[in-house]
């Protein structure tokens, strides 16, 4: 597999040029209202971003919020992907499956949490939008 590192916009990303994905990796440059798109070009080629790394905004003091495109094919936040960072505002993708452990710790600034309307993985329990429920696999109920 051949990985690549490249950082765009801020943004860091690792490409896989076998498979055509990337990865949002660790992106210490990143600052404001973040927007990740569906893919990139890079040398005339796209990659498909697919998850946000372990870390990729851990630490991160600059960031404000962060959306994805209504066709993202992103479906994971990796361990420690918005860790200790200042993010206030966050969009749940459309695809996406699975938050790992601690995706989150220590966002104490993290007020907002949007679900897209065409994400079947995840919903509001309540009309306050303070919980939301997942499922332990794709093909269960919702029951964490």
């Amino acid at each position: 597999m051949d990985l690549i590192s490249k950082e765009f916009n801020g943004l860091t990303f690792i490409l896989d040029e076998t498979n055509l994905t990337a990865q949002v990796g660790y992106s210490p440059n990143a600052n404001g209202d973040i927007f990740i798109p569906h893919s990139i070009i890079y040398n005339f080629k796209e990659f498909v971003i697919t998850s946000i790394k372990e870390g990729s905004f851990e630490n991160n003091g600059k960031i404000s919020s962060i959306q994805f495109s209504e066709d993202s094919e992103v479906r994971s936040f990796e361990k420690g992907s918005f860790s200790n960072s200042t993010i206030k505002s966050l969009t749940i993708p459309p695809k996406l499956e699975d938050f790992q452990k601690g995706w989150c710790d220590h966002t104490s600034n993290l007020y907002q949490i949007i679900i897209s309307p065409h994400n079947k993985n995840f919903f509001y329990l309540d009309n306050e939008k303070q919980m939301i429920v997942g499922k332990s696999n794709k093909d269960s109920q919702f029951d964490v």
